[in-house]
């Protein structure tokens, strides 16, 4: 059982449940997840959908007959192998809480699963494919691309870039250790894309699209700016895409492992020395065929 209010974000969520989904079945339990949980807005999950109430009756339950309820894990970005191990005591049901975000938990040995956990609803790859053929139609059409581009084969690259109030003005996350991707950091990854592959256009998914568009995509011409107003469609934009270029936060993340391909991420997070630095642990965090930029 979990409530998935732990970190309410929709990259935080779906580490949560791709973590828990696949330790169930590896442990041939339910995993019982709350009706309302904002995942259901993306994705046709099989977890067992219970009412807010039920849930609570089950978290009682729990309480009532074992004096250690709840399975606490604090540290964001890292394994704890002893979740494996939680039904070893005999009891049938167990509340978990924590942040669950390594790919440890679930890949490479249950990748499949999770991938049809996720797949996106019709109606939002519907939109997310619109955006797709509009930028290609954009590319095709941009006199700065004459003779540079053949939208018959094109390689997109999905570009997330998180620089939001939330990590450039909340000091408690900035002292915890969040830092946003520079321009420097951007431009080197789309170079390195570039220089691999031909007729590229660069698909940028933002919470700061003023700052994309005055830094990037007007100085760029093979970069468009997603304005879906929808978290969800941006995820499943990106996740359309054949690689891509994170910078930081649990969006990035998911978007490159949806995507599959190459995928680039921003190296200087977190900030040195800092409580979030101590908290992850890089080689269960990202792929180890991930590349590492500054």
């Amino acid at each position: 059982v979990s409530n998935f209010t732990f970190s309410p974000g929709l990259g935080n969520m779906m580490f949560q449940y791709a973590s828990l989904r696949a330790l169930a079945e590896r442990q041939n339990a339910s995993l019982i997840v709350p009706v309302t949980t904002l995942l259901r807005r993306a994705f046709d999950i099989t977890g067992v959908l219970v009412s807010d109430a039920v849930e609570e009756e089950l978290i009682t339950e729990l309480r009532n007959t074992y004096t250690d309820v709840k399975r606490y894990y604090p540290d964001c970005c890292r394994y704890y192998p002893e979740a494996e191990t939680v039904f070893n005591d005999g009891r049938s049901l167990q509340l978990y809480m924590g942040y669950f975000q390594s790919f440890r938990y679930f890949h490479p040995d249950r990748e499949d699963m999770i991938r049809r956990e996720f797949k996106l609803l019709p109606a939002i790859n519907e939109r997310a494919h619109q955006f797709l053929l509009t930028a290609r139609k954009k590319m095709k059409e941009n006199s700065k691309m004459e003779g540079k581009f053949d939208s018959s084969n094109v390689t997109y690259v999905g570009m997330h870039v998180r620089r939001g109030i939330d990590v450039t003005w909340n000091l408690r996350n900035i002292e915890h250790g969040h830092k946003v991707a520079t321009k420097r950091y951007l431009t080197r990854a789309m170079d390195y894309y570039r220089e691999k592959y031909r007729n590229v256009v660069f698909l940028l998914c933002s919470d700061d699209l003023k700052w994309c568009r005055e830094n990037i995509e007007q100085e760029m011409a093979d970069v468009m700016t997603i304005d879906s107003g929808f978290r969800e469609i941006d995820l499943a934009v990106m996740a359309m895409c054949n690689h891509t270029i994170m910078t930081i936060g649990t969006f990035s993340w998911w978007a490159a492992y949806l995507a599959g391909g190459e995928v680039i991420y921003y190296k200087e997070w977190p900030r040195k020395g800092s409580k979030l630095a101590e908290m992850l642990r890089s080689e269960e965090y990202f792929l180890p065929n991930w590349i590492g930029m500054d």
